[in-house]
Protein backbone atom coordinates (compact mmCIF):
# COMPACT_ATOMS: atom_id res chain seq x y z
CA UNK A 1 0.00 0.00 0.00
CA UNK A 2 1.58 3.41 -0.65
CA UNK A 3 1.25 5.99 1.59
CA UNK A 4 0.44 9.57 0.27
CA UNK A 5 0.21 11.28 3.38
CA UNK A 6 3.42 13.36 2.54
CA UNK A 7 1.84 14.48 -0.70
CA UNK A 8 -1.04 15.33 0.56
CA UNK A 9 -0.58 17.00 4.22
CA UNK A 10 -2.00 21.05 4.45
CA UNK A 11 0.86 21.80 6.61
CA UNK A 12 4.04 20.29 4.12
CA UNK A 13 6.14 22.31 1.87
CA UNK A 14 5.31 23.10 -1.56
CA UNK A 15 7.67 24.74 -4.21
CA UNK A 16 6.46 27.86 -6.74
CA UNK A 17 3.98 27.84 -9.05
CA UNK A 18 4.10 25.54 -12.28
CA UNK A 19 1.11 24.92 -15.22
CA UNK A 20 -0.71 21.59 -14.50
CA UNK A 21 -2.06 20.46 -17.79
CA UNK A 22 -5.98 19.85 -17.52
CA UNK A 23 -6.74 18.65 -21.07
CA UNK A 24 -5.26 18.55 -24.67
CA UNK A 25 -7.85 18.99 -27.67
CA UNK A 26 -6.33 20.05 -31.29
CA UNK A 27 -5.44 23.51 -32.09
CA UNK A 28 -6.99 24.88 -35.28
CA UNK A 29 -5.73 23.57 -38.00
CA UNK A 30 -4.18 27.00 -39.15
CA UNK A 31 -1.74 26.98 -36.91
CA UNK A 32 0.29 24.08 -38.67
CA UNK A 33 -0.68 25.80 -42.06
CA UNK A 34 0.92 29.38 -41.32
CA UNK A 35 4.68 28.31 -40.63
CA UNK A 36 4.63 26.27 -44.75
CA UNK A 37 2.94 29.05 -45.95
CA UNK A 38 5.14 32.11 -45.52
CA UNK A 39 8.05 30.34 -47.39
CA UNK A 40 5.83 30.01 -50.17
CA UNK A 41 4.58 33.64 -50.29
CA UNK A 42 7.96 34.86 -50.32
CA UNK A 43 9.20 32.27 -53.05
CA UNK A 44 5.66 33.53 -54.94
CA UNK A 45 6.78 37.19 -54.77
CA UNK A 46 10.38 37.45 -55.59
CA UNK A 47 10.45 34.90 -58.33
CA UNK A 48 7.58 36.91 -59.58
CA UNK A 49 9.73 40.05 -59.43
CA UNK A 50 12.79 38.54 -60.64
CA UNK A 51 11.03 37.27 -63.99
CA UNK A 52 9.54 40.88 -64.19
CA UNK A 53 13.10 42.52 -64.30
CA UNK A 54 14.79 39.79 -66.71
CA UNK A 55 11.69 39.89 -68.87
CA UNK A 56 10.88 43.65 -68.93
CA UNK A 57 13.92 45.51 -67.91
CA UNK A 58 13.52 49.34 -66.33
CA UNK A 59 9.49 48.59 -66.34
CA UNK A 60 7.64 48.91 -63.05
CA UNK A 61 6.25 45.96 -61.59
CA UNK A 62 3.02 44.47 -62.81
CA UNK A 63 0.08 44.75 -60.09
CA UNK A 64 -0.06 41.62 -59.52
CA UNK A 65 3.71 41.66 -58.24
CA UNK A 66 2.72 44.62 -55.60
CA UNK A 67 -0.16 42.64 -54.26
CA UNK A 68 2.22 39.83 -53.72
CA UNK A 69 4.47 41.88 -52.04
CA UNK A 70 1.99 43.50 -49.52
CA UNK A 71 0.76 39.71 -48.97
CA UNK A 72 4.38 38.98 -47.95
CA UNK A 73 4.79 41.57 -45.57
CA UNK A 74 1.48 41.40 -44.46
CA UNK A 75 1.81 37.67 -43.45
CA UNK A 76 5.33 37.79 -42.33
CA UNK A 77 4.44 41.04 -40.03
CA UNK A 78 1.58 38.86 -38.65
CA UNK A 79 1.95 35.26 -38.51
CA UNK A 80 4.62 34.94 -36.21
CA UNK A 81 2.80 37.42 -33.11
CA UNK A 82 -0.65 35.27 -34.60
CA UNK A 83 1.27 32.25 -33.72
CA UNK A 84 2.65 33.50 -30.32
CA UNK A 85 -0.71 33.92 -29.28
CA UNK A 86 -2.15 31.33 -30.50
CA UNK A 87 -0.21 29.20 -28.64
CA UNK A 88 -0.27 30.96 -25.09
CA UNK A 89 -4.38 30.70 -25.34
CA UNK A 90 -4.06 27.28 -26.83
CA UNK A 91 -1.40 26.63 -23.32
CA UNK A 92 -3.17 28.84 -21.21
CA UNK A 93 -6.64 27.37 -21.82
CA UNK A 94 -5.94 23.89 -21.01
CA UNK A 95 -3.71 24.29 -18.33
CA UNK A 96 -4.11 25.77 -14.32
CA UNK A 97 -1.57 27.16 -12.05
CA UNK A 98 -0.88 24.54 -9.04
CA UNK A 99 2.08 24.94 -6.66
CA UNK A 100 4.55 22.36 -7.49
CA UNK A 101 5.05 19.37 -5.13
CA UNK A 102 8.87 19.05 -5.56
CA UNK A 103 9.71 19.60 -1.64
CA UNK A 104 7.71 17.00 -0.57
CA UNK A 105 8.64 14.51 -2.94
CA UNK A 106 11.76 13.66 -0.98
CA UNK A 107 9.85 12.31 2.32
CA UNK A 108 7.44 10.83 0.14
CA UNK A 109 9.92 8.29 -1.35
CA UNK A 110 11.15 7.93 2.27
CA UNK A 111 7.97 7.17 3.61
CA UNK A 112 7.52 4.32 1.08
CA UNK A 113 11.16 2.65 0.91
CA UNK A 114 12.33 4.26 -2.43
CA UNK A 115 15.18 6.40 -3.05
CA UNK A 116 14.84 10.01 -4.24
CA UNK A 117 17.36 12.10 -6.42
CA UNK A 118 16.72 15.52 -7.00
CA UNK A 119 18.93 15.40 -9.96
CA UNK A 120 20.82 12.36 -12.18
CA UNK A 121 22.77 13.69 -15.13
CA UNK A 122 22.97 11.34 -18.11
CA UNK A 123 21.03 8.24 -17.60
CA UNK A 124 21.79 5.32 -19.28
CA UNK A 125 18.79 3.57 -20.23
CA UNK A 126 18.72 1.89 -23.28
CA UNK A 127 15.21 3.84 -24.85
CA UNK A 128 15.72 6.17 -27.54
CA UNK A 129 14.38 8.89 -25.75
CA UNK A 130 16.94 9.32 -23.18
CA UNK A 131 19.38 9.58 -27.03
CA UNK A 132 18.60 12.67 -27.47
CA UNK A 133 19.43 16.11 -27.04
CA UNK A 134 22.29 17.38 -24.64
CA UNK A 135 23.21 18.11 -20.82
CA UNK A 136 20.66 15.13 -20.55
CA UNK A 137 19.42 15.14 -16.80
CA UNK A 138 16.39 13.24 -14.52
CA UNK A 139 14.95 15.70 -11.71
CA UNK A 140 12.95 14.65 -9.41
CA UNK A 141 13.76 10.88 -9.76
CA UNK A 142 12.26 8.29 -7.26
CA UNK A 143 13.73 4.47 -7.88
CA UNK A 144 11.84 1.51 -6.27
CA UNK A 145 14.60 -0.50 -3.71
CA UNK A 146 13.52 -3.63 -3.54
CA UNK A 147 11.15 -6.19 -5.31
CA UNK A 148 10.07 -5.17 -9.08
CA UNK A 149 12.36 -2.47 -10.45
CA UNK A 150 10.93 0.81 -11.66
CA UNK A 151 12.13 4.67 -11.64
CA UNK A 152 9.94 7.86 -12.48
CA UNK A 153 11.03 10.84 -13.10
CA UNK A 154 11.07 14.64 -15.06
CA UNK A 155 13.74 13.85 -17.94
CA UNK A 156 14.98 16.98 -19.43
CA UNK A 157 17.49 17.94 -22.29
CA UNK A 158 18.63 20.66 -24.65
CA UNK A 159 17.61 20.74 -28.00
CA UNK A 160 21.06 20.82 -30.17
CA UNK A 161 21.64 23.82 -32.55
CA UNK A 162 19.27 26.37 -30.22
CA UNK A 163 21.36 29.19 -29.77
CA UNK A 164 19.46 30.10 -26.59
CA UNK A 165 19.53 26.35 -24.93
CA UNK A 166 16.14 25.35 -25.81
CA UNK A 167 14.94 22.75 -23.49
CA UNK A 168 12.54 19.67 -23.77
CA UNK A 169 11.18 18.15 -20.66
CA UNK A 170 8.89 14.87 -20.60
CA UNK A 171 7.74 12.36 -17.95
CA UNK A 172 8.71 8.60 -17.72
CA UNK A 173 8.43 5.67 -16.45
CA UNK A 174 11.38 2.69 -16.46
CA UNK A 175 10.04 -0.80 -15.63
CA UNK A 176 12.67 -3.46 -15.65
CA UNK A 177 11.20 -6.81 -17.29
CA UNK A 178 13.88 -9.09 -16.75
CA UNK A 179 14.42 -11.10 -20.14
CA UNK A 180 15.35 -9.55 -23.40
CA UNK A 181 12.57 -8.62 -26.04
CA UNK A 182 12.37 -7.05 -29.33
CA UNK A 183 11.86 -3.31 -30.21
CA UNK A 184 8.23 -2.42 -29.48
CA UNK A 185 6.78 1.59 -29.68
CA UNK A 186 3.23 2.11 -29.18
CA UNK A 187 2.43 5.68 -30.05
CA UNK A 188 -0.18 7.12 -28.52
CA UNK A 189 -3.21 9.07 -30.37
CA UNK A 190 -2.43 12.33 -28.66
CA UNK A 191 -3.91 15.72 -30.00
CA UNK A 192 -2.30 18.90 -29.25
CA UNK A 193 0.65 20.45 -31.01
CA UNK A 194 3.11 18.56 -32.42
CA UNK A 195 5.57 18.67 -29.86
CA UNK A 196 3.50 15.62 -28.20
CA UNK A 197 4.25 13.36 -30.19
CA UNK A 198 7.38 11.22 -30.37
CA UNK A 199 10.96 12.95 -30.33
CA UNK A 200 12.25 9.68 -32.00
CA UNK A 201 9.94 9.41 -35.37
CA UNK A 202 9.90 5.88 -36.61
CA UNK A 203 9.47 4.14 -40.22
CA UNK A 204 5.63 3.66 -40.70
CA UNK A 205 6.31 0.52 -42.75
CA UNK A 206 6.93 -1.00 -39.53
CA UNK A 207 2.91 -0.47 -38.60
CA UNK A 208 1.32 -3.40 -37.28
CA UNK A 209 -2.53 -2.95 -36.77
CA UNK A 210 -3.90 -4.65 -33.98
CA UNK A 211 -7.44 -5.88 -33.10
CA UNK A 212 -10.71 -4.31 -31.71
CA UNK A 213 -10.76 -0.15 -31.54
CA UNK A 214 -7.05 -0.53 -30.27
CA UNK A 215 -5.66 1.35 -33.99
CA UNK A 216 -7.74 4.66 -32.99
CA UNK A 217 -6.17 4.87 -29.53
CA UNK A 218 -2.06 3.88 -30.62
CA UNK A 219 0.24 3.16 -33.81
CA UNK A 220 1.95 -0.09 -32.77
CA UNK A 221 5.53 -0.60 -34.59
CA UNK A 222 8.03 -3.51 -34.42
CA UNK A 223 10.71 -5.00 -36.70
CA UNK A 224 9.65 -6.66 -39.70
CA UNK A 225 9.20 -10.01 -39.00
CA UNK A 226 8.43 -10.05 -35.46
CA UNK A 227 4.26 -9.39 -36.37
CA UNK A 228 3.77 -12.62 -34.45
CA UNK A 229 6.17 -11.80 -31.49
CA UNK A 230 4.13 -8.35 -30.98
CA UNK A 231 0.97 -9.70 -31.21
CA UNK A 232 2.00 -12.47 -28.73
CA UNK A 233 3.47 -9.49 -26.09
CA UNK A 234 0.55 -7.40 -26.57
CA UNK A 235 -2.44 -9.84 -26.54
CA UNK A 236 -5.87 -8.29 -25.78
CA UNK A 237 -5.75 -8.15 -22.11
CA UNK A 238 -2.82 -6.31 -22.22
CA UNK A 239 -3.81 -3.87 -24.68
CA UNK A 240 -6.97 -3.40 -23.11
CA UNK A 241 -5.01 -2.55 -20.10
CA UNK A 242 -3.31 0.38 -22.19
CA UNK A 243 -6.24 1.54 -23.87
CA UNK A 244 -8.01 2.37 -19.89
CA UNK A 245 -4.80 3.55 -18.49
CA UNK A 246 -2.32 4.84 -19.92
CA UNK A 247 -4.33 7.66 -22.30
CA UNK A 248 -1.31 10.57 -22.27
CA UNK A 249 1.56 7.85 -22.38
CA UNK A 250 3.40 6.86 -25.20
CA UNK A 251 5.33 3.06 -24.50
CA UNK A 252 8.25 1.91 -25.72
CA UNK A 253 9.67 -2.01 -25.33
CA UNK A 254 13.37 -2.28 -26.01
CA UNK A 255 16.03 -4.65 -24.66
CA UNK A 256 14.68 -5.86 -21.14
CA UNK A 257 12.80 -2.59 -20.42
CA UNK A 258 9.46 -1.12 -20.40
CA UNK A 259 9.14 2.80 -20.84
CA UNK A 260 6.52 4.84 -20.55
CA UNK A 261 6.81 8.42 -22.02
CA UNK A 262 4.70 11.40 -21.06
CA UNK A 263 5.13 14.31 -23.49
CA UNK A 264 4.76 17.01 -20.25
CA UNK A 265 6.84 17.48 -17.60
CA UNK A 266 5.46 15.74 -14.08
CA UNK A 267 6.29 18.80 -12.54
CA UNK A 268 2.57 19.81 -11.98
CA UNK A 269 1.80 16.61 -10.79
CA UNK A 270 -0.50 16.50 -8.02
CA UNK A 271 -1.20 13.70 -5.24
CA UNK A 272 -4.45 11.91 -7.35
CA UNK A 273 -1.92 12.39 -10.68
CA UNK A 274 0.77 10.36 -8.71
CA UNK A 275 -1.48 7.63 -7.18
CA UNK A 276 -2.90 7.02 -11.02
CA UNK A 277 1.01 6.84 -12.32
CA UNK A 278 1.64 4.20 -9.48
CA UNK A 279 -1.60 2.32 -10.53
CA UNK A 280 -0.28 2.19 -13.77
CA UNK A 281 3.20 0.91 -12.86
CA UNK A 282 1.17 -1.70 -10.60
CA UNK A 283 -1.16 -2.82 -13.13
CA UNK A 284 0.17 -2.73 -16.58
CA UNK A 285 3.81 -3.31 -15.33
CA UNK A 286 2.82 -6.52 -13.60
CA UNK A 287 0.37 -7.68 -16.65
CA UNK A 288 3.80 -6.70 -19.00
CA UNK A 289 5.55 -8.65 -16.79
CA UNK A 290 3.32 -11.64 -17.31
CA UNK A 291 2.87 -11.33 -20.49
CA UNK A 292 6.69 -11.20 -21.13
CA UNK A 293 7.74 -13.60 -18.72
CA UNK A 294 8.29 -16.85 -20.95
CA UNK A 295 9.11 -15.35 -24.06
CA UNK A 296 11.83 -16.83 -26.27
CA UNK A 297 12.84 -15.28 -29.28
CA UNK A 298 13.82 -18.68 -31.64
CA UNK A 299 16.36 -16.67 -34.15
CA UNK A 300 18.60 -15.88 -31.70
CA UNK A 301 21.66 -18.56 -31.11
CA UNK A 302 23.55 -17.93 -27.75
CA UNK A 303 26.32 -20.06 -26.84
CA UNK A 304 25.35 -21.93 -23.45
CA UNK A 305 21.62 -21.59 -23.63
CA UNK A 306 21.38 -17.44 -22.43
CA UNK A 307 18.51 -15.58 -24.04
CA UNK A 308 18.68 -12.98 -26.35
CA UNK A 309 16.95 -11.21 -29.63
CA UNK A 310 18.48 -10.92 -32.78
CA UNK A 311 19.91 -8.86 -34.36
CA UNK A 312 17.09 -8.02 -36.69
CA UNK A 313 14.55 -7.97 -33.85
CA UNK A 314 16.03 -5.78 -31.44
CA UNK A 315 15.84 -2.11 -33.20
CA UNK A 316 13.26 -0.52 -35.59
CA UNK A 317 14.40 1.91 -38.59
CA UNK A 318 14.18 5.23 -37.88
CA UNK A 319 12.10 7.55 -40.41
CA UNK A 320 13.66 9.03 -42.95
CA UNK A 321 14.37 12.73 -42.17
CA UNK A 322 11.63 14.92 -44.04
CA UNK A 323 12.79 18.11 -42.15
CA UNK A 324 11.24 20.91 -44.11
CA UNK A 325 9.34 19.21 -46.26
CA UNK A 326 6.31 20.99 -46.24
CA UNK A 327 7.89 24.11 -46.53
CA UNK A 328 10.10 23.01 -49.42
CA UNK A 329 7.07 22.13 -51.17
CA UNK A 330 5.55 25.14 -50.62
CA UNK A 331 8.56 26.87 -51.71
CA UNK A 332 8.07 25.40 -55.11
CA UNK A 333 4.47 26.04 -55.68
CA UNK A 334 5.25 29.71 -55.06
CA UNK A 335 7.93 29.98 -57.45
CA UNK A 336 5.51 28.46 -60.24
CA UNK A 337 3.09 30.98 -58.84
CA UNK A 338 5.41 33.71 -59.07
CA UNK A 339 6.32 32.34 -62.82
CA UNK A 340 2.43 32.65 -63.64
CA UNK A 341 1.96 36.29 -61.83
CA UNK A 342 5.02 37.83 -63.67
CA UNK A 343 3.91 36.80 -67.09
CA UNK A 344 0.27 38.37 -66.43
CA UNK A 345 0.11 41.85 -68.44
CA UNK A 346 1.18 44.23 -66.19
Amino acid sequence: MVDYSALTRPDAPTGPMVRRYIAAPKPSPWVGLLLPLLPGLFAAAFTSFAVQMILRPGQAPSWPTIVLFFLVFAAGSAAIPLIGVLAFLWKFSNTESVPSLAPRLPQFARDNGWQFSASDANPTYPGNLFAKGTERVVLDHIRSTTGRYFDFGDFRYVIPGSETKVTNSWGFVAIHLGRPLPHIIVEAALPGFPGWKLPFPVDRSQVLSLEGDFDTHFTLFCPAGYERDALYIFAPDLMSLLIDNTGGFHVEIIDEWFFLYAPKSFEGYAAEDYARLLAIIELVGAKALRQTGQYVDGRATVPGGGLAVSAAGRRMRPAPRRRGRAALIATGIGVVVGILVAALPV
